[in-house]
């Protein structure tokens, strides 16, 4: 089965209903589409089968559905090359707890697109670490309480935002375009093959190499705080050039706990050189 541009309509409907319901009516979702309610019944079911939408029974509203969350994939895909910001979508090249990243082609060359999620244990995990600041930030800008907050799309408009303020300061990938959850942004590495993490690679001159981190880093610190520093979001590509990706978690210099952080950023970088390569 192929997504059309009816199944993308319904989506949408379906996102929309979502300020509203946690689950949205079947009958809700079928007035509202240009379409006959057999076919939409229809075309449901098949985004239910491709695992784009999960089904629900209320006692009170019967049969309801619910976008997963790839179906908000598909459509922030369907969004970027609508715009004209990919013209091919590639395959998964990176997933971890927090994100997905898929390989895109676009018309100058190759892009990453990281697909932000949502994990109820690493929420309440985050909400427990200096790390929350950076969701909490959003909280406070956006003027909303703390169940409305939707974040993975607050961790998009983090990354979004550091990508772009960093530039020219520290390599850090070009952030192309932003769609609810998701970021387009350059493709470390060679054609369509990411560049190695940090941790993958093994040094021959690690003094150096440490020392234009710490550099870099200090670098952004003057306007971000990474909050995840770690040798798992350094990419080194094969002329050696480091590249600093990583950031929904980031928070400004001047937020409250961006020195904590900071330092915690810095020990960790330490202590995998210390223990991979023995420097003091």
């Amino acid at each position: 089965m192929k997504i059309d541009k009816d199944h993308i309509a319904i989506l949408r409907v379906i996102e929309g209903l979502g300020r509203r319901y946690k689950h949205a009516p079947i009958d809700e979702i079928t007035s509202k589409l240009p379409m006959a309610p057999k076919k939409s019944r229809f075309l449901i079911s098949e985004l239910n089968k491709m695992g784009y939408l999960t089904f629900f029974t209320h006692r009170d509203t019967g049969v309801a559905v619910k976008i997963a969350d790839t179906g908000f994939d598909v459509l922030s895909l369907w969004d970027f090359k609508k715009h004209g910001v990919i013209t091919n979508i590639g395959s998964v090249i990176g997933t971890g707890k927090e994100s997905d990243i898929i390989s895109a082609e676009t018309k100058n060359g190759f892009a990453a697109v990281k697909m932000n999620r949502y994990n109820q244990k690493e929420f309440i995990k985050i909400k427990k670490s200096l790390s929350w600041t950076a969701v909490k930030r959003v909280i406070e800008n956006l003027g909303i309480r703390e169940y409305e907050i939707n974040v993975p799309r607050a961790k998009a408009q983090t990354e979004f935002k550091v990508l772009t303020d960093l530039q020219g300061i520290i390599p850090v990938p070009e952030p192309y375009a932003i769609n609810r959850h998701a970021v387009c942004m350059q493709f470390i590495g060679d054609k369509s093959l990411p560049a190695k993490i940090l941790a993958k690679v093994v040094l021959k001159e690690p003094v150096d190499v440490l020392d234009l981190i710490i550099e870099d880093y200090e670098k952004a610190a003057k306007k971000w705080i990474h909050g995840d520093f770690s040798e798992f979001n350094i990419m080194i590509t094969d002329d050696g050039e480091l590249y600093y990706i990583d950031w929904p978690q980031a928070v400004p210099a001047n937020y409250e706990n961006a020195d904590k952080m900071k330092e915690r950023d810095l020990a960790n970088i330490k202590n995998y050189f210390r223990k991979k390569y023995g420097l003091n």
